[in-house]
């Protein structure tokens, strides 16, 4: 992040020549000790920048200084082109006008060598929200949002935002709960209703034991049989190594959290799947297909 500033900073020079260290402060979201630790990163490689003080002081690139592109060897042109592309996919507005100004100087046509799009395939957006949480993370504010948990409650909760999470297949929230007074993390597509509040905080990020570990804990050795018609799920939700191919269906055994989302899971792959063990998880997928049955009779 750092790297794609400097080389900003550096631009923003070239078209005005002359900018100021609050001004680069509040463009990148970042403090004025930070844009000054920046410029001598840029002094030391040699850029000629120097500053001024008092009413017409300011930040200042030598009138005659031109990017030269000789700089860059081509395979390093052509490396820092694609770190430009990939860091599009959490920062494109940052990114894209940069990407295309070097691009130009380097001689070299842009190759979009990587898209992600997070949304699904419903078209929700979520870039509001994204962009609402990152903002309350840089300025340290507090936030609040309705919950909606996996236990089925819908809650309202009142956070110290610290960290955005990407795992799996979904975005999350680590951020410090003030009703639980602790470190906890939210599925962001859960959230509703989010407000900035006029409040900040001094909190940061405790780097506590992996969700993975927590999750593990709570899981169960599962055996399940799966119809070969399955075969794109399967190879989709479960690890490679607890797929075992048999003539006529998969043997799956693996380990799944004890849960309510696990039977949703489970319910959802219909006929073709037989819960073999354990016994107290087939019962649990019976009775809520006998319970599903009763809504329609």
């Amino acid at each position: 992040m750092q790297t794609l500033r400097l080389f900003e900073i550096l631009y923003i020079l070239l078209q005005n020549k002359k900018t100021t260290a609050k001004y680069l402060a509040q463009h990148f979201e970042v403090s004025v000790r930070t844009i000054y630790r920046d410029l001598d990163v840029l002094t030391l490689a040699g850029i000629p920048i120097y500053t001024n003080k008092g009413k017409n002081g300011g930040i200042f690139l030598n009138e005659d200084y031109i990017l030269n592109r000789s700089f860059f060897s081509d395979d390093e042109q052509a490396k820092l082109l694609a770190a430009l592309r990939s860091q599009q996919i959490v920062d494109p507005e940052a990114s894209d006008t940069l990407l295309s100004k070097l691009s130009a100087i380097f001689q070299k046509p842009e190759i979009p060598w990587i898209q992600v799009d997070f949304r699904n395939w419903q078209e929700e957006d979520h870039d509001d929200l994204f962009l609402s949480l990152k903002s309350a993370i840089l300025k340290h504010q507090v936030v609040t949002f309705l919950y909606h948990d996996a236990k089925g409650n819908s809650k309202q909760r009142t956070v110290e935002p610290l960290q955005l999470l990407f795992k799996g297949q979904a975005w999350y929230l680590v951020a410090y709960c003030r009703e639980r007074k602790a470190q906890r993390t939210f599925k962001i597509k859960r959230m509703q209703h989010l407000k900035i509040l006029p409040q900040h905080f001094t909190r940061e990020l405790i780097e506590v034991n992996h969700p993975y570990q927590q999750y593990q804990q709570t899981c169960i050795d599962v055996v399940l049989r799966i119809d070969l018609s399955m075969g794109y799920r399967v190879f989709e939700e479960f690890p490679r190594d607890s797929i075992e191919v048999k003539e006529d269906h998969y043997l799956i055994k693996c380990r799944m959290p004890d849960c309510e989302m696990t039977y949703g899971v489970l319910i959802s792959y219909g006929e073709a799947l037989t819960v073999l063990s354990p016994a107290h998880i087939k019962e649990g997928v019976i009775l809520r297909i006998q319970k599903i049955l009763s809504n329609y009779l």
